[in-house]
């Protein structure tokens, strides 16, 4: 199935202390990107989330997703930021598993883009976020997951095809809408307002605008209470299949 799912930031080996990540040792560029901030916690139960919604779009489709799960604790790698943001550069082998990583995914996508033109193929990077509500325009707004696209540009792919297909009653954020799920963005008006937390550096690497012309990249984020209940986060892990199935299936080759 053309869906990839990546999950950077709940690795949990360990490298040597010499590849510890320290902060100071970061390039300026590094510091002053709100984009790059700096943190060495796991978005802890993001590794399960991401297993739990691979395993039931199995369940629904017959067909399993691709998924890459990072390896290395955030402590090391955090493996959704430049190169030179992510590591220790002096560490050789921070480096390598950073690569080993990002690899991974490049070979997944070249194997999921469906030889159907018209086809296209899907990834989902699943993060964790300590906050539970976005200020805009003075106001607050509160959510359970919060969705990013680098400001559309990284699902142009899927906007090319269909103009409406991100914001019809069959995109994916009015779907978890319908399943009762607290979502930020709620709508088009307040995507447009907010970027701080519109996606990283997975889905604005590997999004359509950069990349593939074929494939969109889209960033989940989930709050710290529903990943560390195991009950609600089965329950968010079988909605969010179900909705990311029925999203997809569409523009997806079903050969």
């Amino acid at each position: 199935m053309p869906i990839l799912f990546a999950c950077p930031h709940h690795g949990i080996m360990k490298l040597d202390r010499a590849s510890l990540r320290v902060r100071d040792h970061l390039p300026d560029s590094c510091k002053k990107d709100p984009g790059q901030k700096f943190s060495d916690d796991n978005d802890v139960f993001t590794r399960q989330l991401t297993a739990s919604i691979v395993n039931n779009i199995h369940s629904l489709s017959g067909k399993k997703p691709y998924d890459q799960i990072a390896e290395f604790h955030r402590k090391y790698v955090d493996y959704n930021r430049y190169e030179e943001c992510a590591f220790e550069l002096s560490s050789i082998l921070a480096k390598q598993t950073y690569l080993e990583y990002h690899n991974g995914i490049l070979q997944k996508i070249e194997e999921m883009l469906p030889e159907n033109e018209n086809g296209l193929a899907f990834l989902f990077d699943i993060h964790g976020t300590g906050l539970e509500s976005v200020q805009v325009g003075g106001q607050t707004f509160p959510f359970e997951v919060l969705i990013g696209t680098d400001e559309q540009k990284s699902i142009k792919a899927l906007t090319e095809v269909d103009p409406d297909a991100w914001w019809s009653v069959k995109g994916l954020i009015p779907l978890l809408k319908d399943k009762n799920i607290i979502v930020f963005p709620p709508n088009k008006d307040l995507e447009l307002q907010n970027h701080l937390l519109d996606g990283g550096y997975t889905i604005q690497t590997y999004g359509s605008s950069q990349f593939k012309k074929r494939l969109a990249a889209i960033q989940i984020e989930v709050i710290h209470d529903i990943r560390a209940d195991t009950d609600k986060r089965q329950i968010l892990a079988e909605d969010m299949a179900d909705c990311i199935f029925n999203f997809v299936s569409p523009f997806i080759s079903q050969s």
